[in-house]
């Protein structure tokens, strides 16, 4: 069955959009990581693009090696003022490895992934 719905209407102006207007997806979010042994913990720096659209970073994994968007899960959420991420997800063996991308966010829930970071634990 297909609908139609005439421009304008209460009823069309309340679907909501397919997909994000032009313009609306933030640039790629820079980010460096490494372990930082005086905290045993993987330090995560971020710069981010001069975007008044982005309200929150947020530090995503994956235990797919290639990274997979499929099977991440968000580790940690912050604001965008915040430029770097502290943690020991997935790392708390010596010897283990992580694979992490940072994500800047609009408030419209519009999102652009850095590259993956592996970072590794020294045994």
């Amino acid at each position: 069955m297909v609908l139609s719905f005439a421009a304008g209407t209460p009823l069309f102006e309340t679907l909501p959009l397919l997909t994000p207007p032009p313009g609306s997806t933030p640039d790629q979010p820079v980010a460096t990581g490494k372990w930082d042994a005086t905290i045993s913990k993987a330090r995560i720096d971020i710069t981010t693009p001069n975007d008044p659209k982005v309200v929150r970073l947020q530090l995503r994994t994956s235990l797919d090696e290639p990274y997979r968007t499929e099977s991440e899960r968000t580790v940690q959420t912050q604001s965008v003022s915040d430029k770097s991420f502290v943690t020991s997800d997935g790392l708390t063996v010596p010897g283990s490895e992580g694979c992490f991308r940072v994500y800047a966010v609009t408030a419209t829930d519009n999102e652009a992934g850095s590259v993956t970071l592996i970072i590794k634990r020294p045994a």
